[in-house]
């Protein structure tokens, strides 16, 4: 009601949390941010990419919770790193970023995806 939505619409918000790497983890040298996305109520096994994408616009935000994360864990990685938001979520990693005019305008988003084999068989004919 205090966010203005309607209570009657089927929709849900999707609600992020937020959170810096864990810096006694190896892994989190290579990981920009944390996030656990809830959608209808239930925590999310990845994180859809309406959530990847909006985050990698904020990161790229002064002043916002992802720019402030995403600041920090930078500042212990080396010179030369990707200008992609690697995001750590429940299933893995997924790397995103944006590109902002100089006025603060999103001029794109963009997700990097890998391909994994989801099955290998052979046919005879």
């Amino acid at each position: 009601m205090k966010m203005g939505l309607d209570p009657l619409a089927q929709a849900q918000p999707k609600i992020a949390i937020l959170s810096a790497p864990n810096t006694s983890n190896d892994h989190a040298q290579s990981v920009d941010i944390v996030v656990h996305a809830l959608s209808m109520d239930v925590l999310h096994k990845a994180i859809p990419m309406t959530v990847g994408l909006c985050l990698g616009v904020a990161a790229n935000i002064p002043g916002t919770i992802a720019w402030d994360i995403v600041s920090e864990s930078r500042q212990n990685r080396q010179p030369g790193d990707s200008k992609l938001v690697r995001i750590r979520h429940p299933s893995g990693t997924v790397d995103v970023g944006a590109e902002l005019s100089p006025d603060g305008h999103v001029k794109s988003a963009k997700v990097v995806r890998t391909g994994r084999r989801l099955m290998r068989g052979v046919v005879w004919w």
